[in-house]
């Protein structure tokens, strides 16, 4: 008997883990900062993460950006309610780093990068976005 309840609890426990709520991420997603430019646009579906960014510099002499909407630079997987660890590509170097994005509340995310993509990007390390 002791078993058959250990056994029904441990079902219950991996039951409830599957069925763990994910952040939503889907959506056009704009930095507040007004000196500079940073957005991401995001596409979620079956807990997958794929989109683009767009980053230019304050001065406008640098963009890091998708040349159109079909353009993937962020993918990942999510698996917790409330970040996801994404692979990131830099259009401007070809290469690719790593970056969580955080939920802070159903309209607001936080970025920040993991690790840099080699060479030269003008990705920003670390930014508060606002869903658009």
């Amino acid at each position: 008997m002791k078993t058959i309840i250990i056994s029904i609890l441990i079902i219950g426990i991996f039951a409830v883990k599957g069925k763990c709520p994910v952040a939503n991420f889907q959506g056009n997603w704009k930095d507040q900062i007004p000196a500079r430019a940073f957005s991401l646009k995001l596409n979620q579906a079956s807990g997958n993460l794929k989109g683009n960014h767009c980053a230019i510099t304050p001065d406008g002499n640098r963009i890091d950006c998708a040349l159109d909407d079909t353009d993937v630079s962020i993918t990942g997987t999510i698996s917790n309610a409330d970040s996801v660890i994404v692979t990131v590509k830099s259009f401007y170097s070809n290469t690719t780093g790593t970056a969580v994005i955080k939920k802070i509340d159903d309209n607001t995310i936080s970025w920040r990068i993991l690790t840099a993509p080699l060479g030269v990007f003008y990705i920003f390390n670390s930014a508060i976005l606002i869903r658009q």
